[in-house]
């Protein structure tokens, strides 16, 4: 009888070990697959307490809140990614004429006068901490479509709210103006810019 009872614990003791090991996991899975920023902030949490997976209210939050923000994100790319197959890339091109888009390049370090005998293309990322202005200086055989770098700005927290592009002599200049969507999350501005790299100067 007694050695059932000891069976019986030490199949207790098991159960409980491997569900904690389990959790664990999972509360490490949960971390990798949200943001870089929000997984940074909920790993420090967990590794200030010797139980690193005891549920915590704030993780589950920053991992609710990432998780309706990507659903949102989403579902905006389908409906532009509709909109643009349906009228084409001038749906999201400003109105505006090839001179008054130039003219808001010319407060820009990339004019046409310091980009002579530059290398071409020039990529300028400037980060206005709740916002962002994307400069891209290409020749006229350039391998991108504009909408292509308005979704790397919208995958990785943006909201684009201006997107214009202007043919100057041998020269196009494209400029997106965005915003944070979600400041409680912020935008990944080191994974933008290297996305717009691999895209400008692929």
């Amino acid at each position: 009888m007694k050695t059932c009872k000891k069976i019986g614990t030490i199949d207790r003791k098991t159960i409980e070990k491997n569900r904690r090991i389990q959790m664990k996991a999972l509360c490490f899975k949960l971390a990798s697959l949200i943001t870089p920023k929000t997984s940074t902030v909920v790993h420090q949490k967990q590794s200030s307490n010797k139980d690193a997976c005891k549920p915590r209210t704030d993780q589950f939050d920053y991992a609710a809140a990432y998780i309706q923000d990507l659903r949102k994100r989403i579902d905006e790319l389908k409906r532009k990614k509709r909109g643009m197959i349906h009228c084409g890339e001038q749906e999201i091109i400003s109105t505006k004429s090839s001179t008054s888009s130039f003219s808001s390049y010319s407060t820009s370090t990339m004019t046409d006068t310091n980009l002579a005998g530059a290398n071409l293309p020039l990529l300028e990322v400037k980060d206005l901490e709740d916002a962002m202005v994307v400069v891209v200086v290409t020749g006229l055989n350039k391998n991108f479509m504009l909408y292509e770098l308005i979704t790397i700005l919208e995958e990785h927290g943006a909201e684009v709210v201006s997107a214009n592009f202007a043919t100057v002599n041998d020269k196009i200049y494209h400029t997106i103006h965005s915003q944070v969507r979600c400041s409680r999350l912020g935008v990944e501005t080191t994974m933008i810019h290297d996305k717009l790299k691999e895209l400008v100067y692929a």
